[in-house]
C-alpha cells in the first residue's frame, strides 16, 4: 500500500501497470487466479471420483462452471481496454453460464450472461448482505439461526458460531435477480 500513488478523485490510491510495482501486483494476481482455479479443479475432481466410487454416479464434465470471487483481468469495454477487478461480482459475457448463490438456506441460480457493457459485463456475485457480519451476530440468536436454516442439514452444535452467515443477513435472491 505504501507504494501506491494517490488518485485525483475520491482519495483512492492506485498502482499503475506502467510501473514495476503495478506489474508485480498484476503478475502476483494472475498467479493467484491460476492457483485458485487449479485448486477448485482438484477439489471438484476428487468429489467426482468419490461420487463415482461410492454412489455410482458419473458427473457431467460439460456442466463445470468456474466463477471466481475476486479477480482482475483486462477486458475491452466500449472499445477501450480496461482492467476490470471483480470483487463480489461475476463476469457475465453474453451467453456465458455463471452461478449466483443465495444464502446457506436458499437455492442458487445458474444464469446466462447478458454481456451488458454498461455493467462492465458483470452480474452480482450473490444475494448480497443486508447485515454486516457483526450486525448478524448481534441480531441473530442461535435459535433464530436454526429456524432460518429450516430443513437444511448442518452441525447444530455450532449454530452459535455460524450466526455471522445467518440466512437473514442476506438479501432476498429473487429480488436481487429481478434487479439485474
Amino acid at each position: 500500500l505504501e507504494k501506491a500513488r494517490p488518485e485525483d478523485s475520491g482519495g483512492l490510491v492506485s498502482l499503475f501497470l506502467a510501473d514495476k510495482t503495478g506489474q508485480d501486483y498484476w503478475q502476483d494476481m494472475q498467479w493467484a487466479i491460476a492457483y485458485a482455479t487449479e485448486n477448485r479443479l482438484r477439489i471438484l475432481n476428487r468429489m467426482a471420483d468419490a461420487l463415482e466410487i461410492f454412489a455410482g454416479l458419473i458427473p457431467d464434465e460439460d456442466s463445470y462452471l468456474d466463477c471466481p470471487h475476486n479477480f482482475a483481468r483486462i477486458e475491452n469495454i466500449h472499445g477501450v481496454d480496461l482492467i476490470i477487478h471483480r470483487k463480489s461480482a461475476n463476469a457475465a459475457e453474453s451467453g456465458t453460464l455463471g452461478i449466483i448463490p443465495g444464502s446457506m438456506a436458499t437455492s442458487s441460480r445458474i444464469v446466462s450472461g447478458l454481456g451488458n457493457e454498461d455493467s462492465l459485463r458483470s452480474s452480482s456475485h450473490g444475494a448480497g448482505r443486508q447485515l454486516s457480519r457483526s450486525e448478524s451476530v448481534l441480531k441473530t440468536k442461535a435459535k433464530d439461526f436454526e429456524r432460518q436454516m429450516g430443513s437444511v442439514v448442518f452441525h447444530r452444535q455450532i449454530a452459535n458460531q455460524l450466526r455471522d452467515e445467518a440466512p437473514g443477513a442476506y438479501k432476498n435472491l429473487n429480488e436481487v435477480m429481478r434487479a439485474q
